[in-house]
């Protein structure tokens, strides 16, 4: 369990990497044009990222945020003097 855990784990991190390579590569190579035609190549940007998006499971949000909003609050004061 633990060795197979970690290995989802490395291949998530890799897939992460390789997705922020790419969006980096497509910015870089949209430069040289953004002197000369900058709405469109934002445009084009905004619309490969408006499919990735990803809304969480209500249930899970509610439940992740209750935990948080019940716990207790510590206020800690720096002391001067």
């Amino acid at each position: 369990m633990y060795v197979s855990g970690m290995l989802k784990q490395k291949i998530k991190a890799g897939g992460m990497k390789i997705k922020r390579y790419d969006e980096r590569w497509s910015t870089v190579q949209a430069e040289p044009s953004v002197s000369n035609q900058p709405k469109a190549v934002f445009e084009t940007l905004d619309e490969k990222k408006q499919g990735e998006t990803a809304l969480p499971d209500p249930e899970e949000a509610t439940s992740f945020w209750n935990k948080i909003w019940s716990g207790k609050v510590v206020i800690m004061r720096k002391h001067l003097g």
